[in-house]
């Protein structure tokens, strides 16, 4: 049987009701473009998922819109054991390893 996949919108809000983030998941995870916002509404960061896994070149912005950095989720290291969240951040390392042990980077509060 085929399961049938919808995207559904998903945002957050801060506590003054300006947006924190926006984007769509799909099957429960994050899919297709999504924004990240600061409390003056200003895009702190935008890119793509794909069943929630950044892919392509995703951008932060300074509060005044101007692209501060680029970071490219599509370029893989073969190599590599790392998940593909953590290949920008190794290659911005001259060529330093930092064992992982596959538990999640992301704190309780995120």
């Amino acid at each position: 049987m085929v399961k049938h996949e919808e995207l559904a919108p998903d945002a957050a809000y801060y506590d003054d009701g300006g947006v924190r983030y926006r984007g769509f998941q799909l099957d429960g995870e994050m899919h297709g473009q999504w924004e990240f916002l600061r409390k003056d509404g200003s895009v702190m960061r935008s890119g793509r998922f794909e069943r929630g896994k950044q892919v392509g070149v995703w951008k932060t912005f300074d509060r005044a819109g101007k692209v501060v950095k680029e970071t490219d989720f599509s370029i893989a290291d073969p190599q590599s054991s790392l998940p593909a969240s953590l290949w920008p951040v190794m290659r911005s390392r001259a060529r330093c390893r930092i064992p992982y042990d596959g538990r999640s980077t992301r704190s309780a509060a995120s």
